[in-house]
């Protein structure tokens, strides 16, 4: 029990480490190539509206959660410091 949990939380954190450094990846729906083929008709790809990129899931969450704790970080450093002079 013990070691699924440790390896939950390590595929979980590789995965977290992934989304800060690449937040964004190939669209799952035209593979990245910004349109989708009917045969020899092809229109573009409405779920990246033809861009070929697509938000990773969590990316969002992840980036704003990195921010808070990187401010929070750097406000307690200043106000550390305003109190020292």
């Amino acid at each position: 029990m013990i070691a699924h949990t440790l390896t939950a939380i390590g595929l979980l954190t590789a995965y977290a480490a992934l989304v800060l450094i690449s937040p964004v990846g190939r669209c799952i729906r035209c593979g990245g190539e910004r349109v989708i083929r009917h045969g020899r008709r092809a229109t573009p790809c409405r779920w990246c509206h033809a861009t070929g990129k697509r938000r990773r899931p969590g990316a969002t969450l992840v980036h704003r959660l990195a921010w808070t704790i990187l401010l929070s970080h750097l406000m307690e450093r200043r106000r550390e410091h305003k109190e020292k002079s």
